[in-house]
């Protein structure tokens, strides 16, 4: 793997609560969901999702995810026949 599918250097804000999800089976593993979700936007031609900010310095994380042209294509068909 490298640092395009995962984050190695993760921080997490409560430890306790990550141990208590992996203990009650609603997580598989730590860190796997974005590695995964990634691989199947990958997959189906979906664009790279976008994290921002591009800096160590900033707090925070944000992540711009384009639709698919399919599926935005399908989604707009359907909306023209609810509309009509």
């Amino acid at each position: 793997m490298n640092n395009d599918t995962e984050f190695r250097d993760r921080v997490y804000l409560n430890p306790e609560l990550k141990e208590m999800f992996f203990s009650l089976d609603l997580i598989e593993s730590y860190g796997s969901g974005i590695r995964r979700a990634k691989n199947a936007m990958k997959e189906n031609g979906t664009p790279e999702l976008v994290f921002e900010p591009s800096n160590d310095t900033d707090d925070y994380t944000m992540v711009t995810a384009y639709i698919n042209e399919e599926f935005a294509k399908i989604q707009a068909e359907e909306s023209e026949k609810i509309n009509r």
